[in-house]
């Protein structure tokens, strides 16, 4: 099935920025160009944890990609975050001292302070809060061993993205969810403020009937299991994560199936990214 006469079936699409538009490294070939030209708008959610402001002059000055053409508009998991701090459904860090992993370049420093209204910490023993976002480049023991005092001092662990890996120009590459999952598996408590979590879905897609959605991402433990609870249907972009995972011995169907049974997920859809010439093919009737 073409890619255009399949997304016009829907009436409301809601797609990744990581893994379809851009690989972290550069701009995916025809991915814009096949939202520019679907009759259904386009939103783009992402689990960035900066606002949906700075990630659209990011889109432009980067890759290229401009609102209003190839998407109507873009909410993130930072925009959730600071929403959901304000209506109390995640506890404030307004004047907290916070601890963030991996710990963060001056860029993300300052984007917390000002955004969120906390204050960076390095020392584990001044902290309020933890929160986890970002790129993990070098990851340390001594970030675990900050983590088991943390749960110890019953710190909260607020996580901004819940992506364990991406596909970062064809390579793997941790993300902040490692830190999150790992924190939860100690006993820890944690918030998420992106992609699976349903209150992420609520806030951004609202009432949107769930069977005329479409949700498109490369999120194998995000993208699949957030359009599963909502029970609506995922198409996922097999050159971003899932290619991470793949044995090149076996069809991508095989592939898939594996995936499903690995990480309990259902996959409706699959096609190798948003480009005219890749096929949109079903994971259920192929």
């Amino acid at each position: 099935m073409k890619i255009l006469s399949f997304l016009d079936s829907y009436t409301h699409i809601f797609a990744d920025i990581c893994g379809v538009l851009h690989d972290h490294h550069s701009k995916i070939q025809g991915a814009s160009e096949v939202f520019e030209s679907a009759k259904t708008p386009v939103i783009l959610i992402s689990n960035a944890h900066f606002s949906h402001k700075h990630v659209a002059l990011l889109l432009h000055k980067k890759y290229s990609i401009k609102a209003g053409r190839c998407f109507e508009k873009i909410i993130t998991s930072g925009d959730y975050a600071l929403y959901a701090q304000k209506q109390g459904i995640h506890p404030s860090v307004r004047n907290a001292q916070c601890l963030v992993l991996p710990y963060p370049n001056k860029e993300n420093a300052c984007f917390l302070e000002e955004h969120f209204g906390c204050h960076i910490t390095m020392n584990i023993d001044r902290a309020d809060f933890i929160i986890s976002c970002g790129a993990i480049l070098s990851p340390h023991i001594e970030d675990y061993t900050v983590l088991h005092r943390a749960r110890d001092r019953g710190l909260p662990l607020i996580c901004f993205n819940q992506d364990i890996m991406i596909n970062c120009n064809q390579k793997k590459q941790l993300r902040s969810g490692v830190y999150a999952s790992y924190y939860q598996h100690i006993g820890g408590t944690i918030f998420i403020c992106g992609k699976p979590d349903p209150n992420f879905y609520n806030f951004a897609c609202g009432d949107m009937p769930a069977e005329t959605t479409l949700f498109i991402g490369d999120g194998i433990t995000t993208d699949v299991p957030g359009a599963n609870a909502k029970k609506s249907d995922v198409l996922l972009t097999l050159s971003g994560c899932p290619a991470l995972f793949f044995d090149d011995q076996q069809t991508h169907q095989q592939n898939l199936l594996r995936l499903e049974r690995i990480f309990n997920i259902n996959i409706d859809y699959f096609t190798w990214s948003v480009h005219n010439r890749n096929p949109v093919q079903s994971l259920k009737m192929g």
